[in-house]
Order: C-alpha cells, then structure tokens, then sequence
C-alpha cells in the first residue's frame, strides 16, 4: 500500500528524510492528564505496549495546526511542526481524541465507556474529528518552526470619526 501523510509536533529537531521513531508519551505529558492516560491505557489488551511505543500523529492537517496554535497561545506550543509519511502497515491504532477528552469528565463508568470508544475507532460526532493516528515511525517531508503570531494590524480607519 502507498504511504499516508500525518502531522507531528515535537521539541525535538529532525531534518528532512529523517525517521521520527516511536517513544513513550508519558513523561512529556501534563500531570493533569496522567489519570486520563492510565484508563486510556488499561482499557485495551494492548493499550499500554501501544501508547508507549508510537509516534503520536495528526490526520487531519487543519486541527493539527489549530491545535498547535492555540498551544502556542498557551506558550506550550511544541518547536516544531512536520508533516510525515508513515506506511498503512505502520499504523498501530487510529481514534478520535474527542473521547479522550471525555475520558477526563465524569465518573469512571463514563470514562471507561470514552475510553472503549477511543479503542473502538469510532468518531465522536458531536464536534469536528480530532484523529489522532499512532505508528510505528514515520519519516519527515517537512517541517516547519512555531512563531508567535503577529498582533492584528490596527488602523485609523476603523475609528468612527
């Protein structure tokens, strides 16, 4: 099969053509998630071996990008953004991080449903897809450095006198 294309935001500096091996993400992880992660973990036979040994990828160009500015916005906006190829054969699992997030909220019944449902693959469906998409490893086309955004541009013009 051909290869795919993900997004992945990183501190850490690759040139073009390299390889992004798998790592575990749970030392970069914030401490708030951490309780998150162990029912996201358990929840699956494999669920610990895979999320500790992936390349943690973005499907979808556009909530890549959103989603590293408005950490950016946060000043926790990882350095770099690189688009990357990875082989289907590759592909460890793919879930939508909408359940992830409800994995945070409610009680542990509810967490394990969003968790099962994160293994499941399904979309979540009540807000745009945040696919997230874990592999084995995957190789940089592109790359490019986080900057702040620029201030708006104000202008005379848009005063009423």
């Amino acid at each position: 099969m051909g290869k795919k294309t993900g997004w992945h935001y990183s501190d850490a500096k690759y040139g073009i053509g390299d390889l992004v091996s798998s790592y575990d993400n749970w030392p970069g992880l914030d401490p708030s998630l951490h309780a998150a992660e162990r029912i996201v973990r358990s929840s699956h036979p494999d669920g610990v071996r895979i999320r500790s040994n992936a390349v943690y990828l973005w499907e979808n160009e556009e909530v890549a990008r959103r989603i590293w500015a408005a950490a950016g916005k946060a000043k926790k906006a990882k350095k770099y953004l690189y688009t990357v190829e990875y082989g289907q054969s590759d592909i460890l699992h793919r879930g939508d991080l909408n359940h992830y997030t409800s994995v945070q909220e409610g009680d542990l019944y509810a967490q394990v449903a969003a968790a099962e449902s994160y293994w499941a693959g399904s979309l979540y469906g009540e807000q745009q897809a945040r696919v997230e998409v874990l592999v084995r490893s995957a190789t940089v086309i592109a790359a490019e450095s986080y900057s702040v955004p620029l201030p708006e541009t104000w202008s005379d013009a848009d005063l009423p006198f």
